[in-house]
């Protein structure tokens, strides 16, 4: 159990006057204590204290500023981590360069450094927004869009990590809904048609915001090795959320209906072939739903589309041995959503044998041929 905050402050204190260097030490990970504070802590008060305790120590000026920036190996910032930790308070102080200058009046370029901190990316090119909209936290991400704009960096709203993906396809990979609205109004607030634009981007696969919405299992991200040091923090929320971040999606993208029908790049997949290997029941509903909603040649396109190696959504349903799929499938689409044969001439009743074959207890064929 961690001790009081005085406590704390007194054992930092007795530690920097015998060895001062331990200000500017760095662990294993690359962090300074500075980061650590923004890591472990709910309050200011930890991280403000060891900034006045750092001006008031010997040579102060050459190294406080140096601290304030300094990046851990995986190019965190103190920022980042408040962030991370859903510290608000530190995030509001950090970002603002109102908050920063006020509270950090040791730093006459405060401004400078406090919008330094806001453009700063960590691993995989990740901006300050991208990570609060991966924690979830509506309150952190409406101040980071604030002090964005306070700092006239509102284009980082639009920024891309390594992989291209933007922050649309942070909400959808972590089922963030809530965090998606705020950021699809902001966007549009400052210019109609802004929003859409963001949620339309694909990332270097080719995937948009609802691929990875429809991927429920977030297999996609067992690609990408740095995602689990978000995922310690970030927790994804349940199915449901994917079904109506979908919906959400859908309806800010209605005079879009090629949004729907986008293929990624790699396997040649619309978000129904992703949902109906990867994704809930529901999921898969909520796709065709709103497919429904845009018009029934958009439904039937949906239906009707093979992806690279001539899967259809029905072939990937069999194939999993997804038998309330497939009964969603045959109810919106009708007979003609099961009929159409692969490249290899097999129809979705011969993946489903196969299932049974690879996986005994698959029931897909009961469905197809009762």
């Amino acid at each position: 159990m961690f001790g009081d905050m005085e406590g704390q402050q007194n054992v930092a204190k007795f530690l920097s006057d015998k060895v001062p260097e331990l200000v500017m030490a760095e662990d294993g990970a690359g962090q300074t204590c500075f980061h650590i504070a923004c890591w472990y802590n709910k309050s200011s008060a930890m991280f403000e204290w060891l900034v006045q305790r750092m001006c008031e120590m010997q040579g102060a000026e050459k190294t406080k500023t140096k601290l304030m920036k300094a990046e851990s190996k995986t190019a965190m910032t103190c920022l980042h981590k408040a962030i991370t930790n859903g510290n608000q308070m530190l995030v509001q102080k950090l970002a603002s360069p109102e908050k920063f200058r006020q509270t950090f009046q040791q730093f006459p370029d405060g401004v400078a450094i406090s919008k330094e901190l806001l453009e700063a990316r960590c691993f995989n090119h990740r901006t300050c927004l991208h990570l609060a909209v991966a924690m979830g936290k509506k309150k952190i991400v409406q101040c980071v869009l604030e002090a964005m704009r306070d700092h006239g960096l509102e284009s980082l709203v639009q920024g891309r990590l390594s992989d291209g993906r933007t922050v649309a396809h942070s909400a959808a990979i972590f089922g963030r809904l809530e965090v998606l609205k705020i950021v699809y109004e902001w966007e549009e607030t400052r210019q109609a048609g802004q929003g859409k634009d963001l949620l339309g981007k694909v990332d270097k696969d080719g995937w948009t915001c609802l691929h990875w919405a429809a991927d429920a299992s977030a297999g996609g991200l067992s690609l990408r090795s740095d995602a689990n040091y978000v995922l310690k923090k970030a927790k994804r929320t349940d199915e449901d959320s994917h079904a109506r971040l979908v919906d959400l999606a859908c309806s800010m993208m209605k005079d879009r209906p090629n949004f729907l029908l986008e293929q990624e790049k790699t396997k040649g997949r619309t978000a129904l072939h992703i949902a109906t290997r990867y994704g809930s029941d529901d999921l898969v509903l909520a796709l065709l739903k709103n497919a429904e909603a845009f018009g029934k040649d958009t439904l039937q396109k949906l239906l009707r589309t093979p992806s690279a190696d001539g899967q259809f959504p029905a072939h990937e349903a069999a194939s999993k041995g997804r038998t309330k799929t497939l009964k969603s499938l045959y109810k919106m689409g009708g007979i003609e959503a099961l009929l159409p044969l692969d490249a290899g001439v097999h129809s979705c009743l011969f993946e489903a044998l196969v299932s049974v074959w690879q996986a005994p207890g698959a029931s897909s064929c009961l469905c197809l041929t009762s």
